[in-house]
């Protein structure tokens, strides 16, 4: 079973019943909140990329920008 405390509460609901999906169809995989039913509207092949994609937060630094 994976680990689900590496995922951030939802930014919406603030709920902290939120899942990684794995989508056998799509070989991909999205995170969503059970709370409130909010579901990313990207999906990855990479596991850690859908978690890197939830976990991100409007003022986040910008990994990809150099200043």
């Amino acid at each position: 079973m994976e680990n689900q405390t590496e995922l951030k509460p939802c930014p919406f609901c603030g709920s902290e019943d939120v899942r990684l999906r794995w989508n056998m169809g799509t070989a991909t995989y999205g995170v969503f909140c059970r709370g409130c039913v909010s579901d990313i509207l990207m999906y990855f092949e990479v596991r850690d990329e859908a978690i890197k994609a939830w976990n991100r937060r409007a003022g986040d630094p910008d990994e990809n920008h150099t200043p």
